[in-house]
């Protein structure tokens, strides 16, 4: 059933669907100490990093060496002597910096490697900094940066289900997912893998409704969410499940740049 439910999803015009890849225990991190490409120039000669899934929090390491490399970054951890390959190709969005103490300055490049989403932090002078975002401004379409932009932080991960409308106005809740929103896209995760992406410039109208629960799911699902955010391009139509329905669906409108009607009880009474 879980396959069926996201294959329903996945196979509309609306989503952008993520490229399947074929050796299925491809490594999901960043490393590759095998990687001969050409070192163009160095960025940093060192700071702290760190390497994390959306849900997922870890300790910053310190690492050296960060340099420009063809097609990409390259740094090595300063305890491990790994090295870690950021492809520009594989870079979604890049966060705005934000400067502390000491002159320390922080951005965070958000990758999807073979399915598989990451987030990388970075910490560095704020001379080596701007030294690196003049080159990511060079290589990253300037939609996926937040650079020199009001800071915009990621939305989630939201636990939602996908749902299904009847004819009578009843969700029908299926897969169980998590949204994780950027301020280009809405990314559909189960655990660490992307499922399907969303850019929030296709979408046209967004309706929250207030939900009617069925029995079914009453009894298999008691914790199922109040409410359903229904997303509309010019041809298709998706829609979820969650308990923070309401605030989604204002986040979106606003980033869409489109129209959000609710609609609750009274509102579904009152037309009866």
């Amino acid at each position: 059933m879980l396959e069926v439910a996201l294959f329903a999803i996945l196979a509309s015009g609306l989503w952008v669907v993520t490229r399947q890849f074929t050796h299925r225990n491809y490594p999901v991190l960043l490393l590759d100490e095998t990687d001969d490409r050409r070192t163009l120039s160095k960025i940093a000669e060192g700071g702290l990093y760190q390497i994390t899934a959306p849900f997922d929090t870890d300790n910053l390491r310190e690492f050296r060496s960060l340099q420009l490399i063809e097609g990409g970054l390259r740094l090595q951890d300063n305890g491990t002597k790994a090295q870690h390959i950021i492809d520009f190709a594989t870079i979604q969005w890049v966060s705005a910096v934000t400067t502390g103490q000491e002159g320390i300055a922080t951005l965070s490049m958000h990758l999807e490697i073979n399915r598989h989403w990451r987030i990388v932090s970075l910490q560095m002078p704020e001379a080596d900094m701007i030294v690196l975002v003049n080159v990511l401004r060079q290589a990253i379409n300037d939609s996926r940066l937040n650079i020199g932009r009001p800071p915009s932080n990621p939305i989630g991960p939201l636990p939602a289900y996908i749902a299904e409308d009847t004819l009578q106005g009843v969700s029908n809740i299926g897969a169980e997912v998590s949204l994780y929103l950027l301020p280009h896209m809405l990314i559909v995760l189960q655990g660490d893998v992307v499922q399907a992406k969303l850019d929030t410039s296709s979408v046209r109208r967004v309706l929250a409704v207030e939900r009617v629960s069925n029995r079914i799911d009453q009894i298999l699902k008691p914790s199922t969410p109040d409410g359903v955010i229904r997303l509309y391009s010019l041809y298709e139509t998706v829609a979820f499940a969650l308990p923070q329905y309401r605030e989604l669906a204002d986040e979106i409108s606003y980033l869409s740049r489109c129209p959000v009607e609710f609609i609750t009880q009274d509102d579904k009474s009152g037309k009866v």
